[in-house]
């Protein structure tokens, strides 16, 4: 299969305020074209999708607006599970499905949480952000 080369320019995540009119960090998204990033690691196969992965997980973007970052990352991850076949999801690239299971459920903790926490049930936010953390280790800046 031949595949679009990925612009090089749009693998940068940049970080955008999703409200111009805030000056908080809090509302700040990642912007990247997830196409490309998806298109790159096609490129790149297997070996050196996982290492690119890690380091995609560990963006700068991830110190102000992670959970928009992880969000991309399980899409990209998605796309990736309906491009490739199910030979190679099976065999080479059976780490996707893997993978993209990890930080769905890291999400899900994290959301609820955040959930808890504001519900003031503080044991159960500690039990949920314990889980978060334990779900993926080669995620530092997630984890931080």
């Amino acid at each position: 299969a031949k595949l679009p080369f990925p612009n090089p320019i749009k693998l940068d995540w940049i970080e955008k305020s999703s409200n111009p009119n805030s000056t908080s960090s809090t509302s700040n998204v990642a912007d990247i074209d997830t196409d490309d990033v998806v298109n790159a690691i096609l490129c790149m196969g297997t070996e050196f999708a996982q290492i690119y992965l890690i380091t995609l997980k560990n963006v700068d973007a991830n110190k102000t607006c992670s959970s928009n970052v992880m969000e991309k990352i399980a899409n990209i991850l998605a796309d990736l599970n309906l491009r490739l076949s199910k030979e190679d999801l099976l065999e080479r690239w059976s780490w996707v499905q893997l993978e993209e299971e990890k930080v769905l459920n890291l999400m899900n903790f994290k959301v609820s949480a955040d959930q808890n926490f504001k519900n003031l049930n503080f044991k159960a936010a500690l039990h949920n952000y314990s889980n978060a953390l334990k779900m993926d280790i080669s995620a530092r800046k997630w984890n931080s």
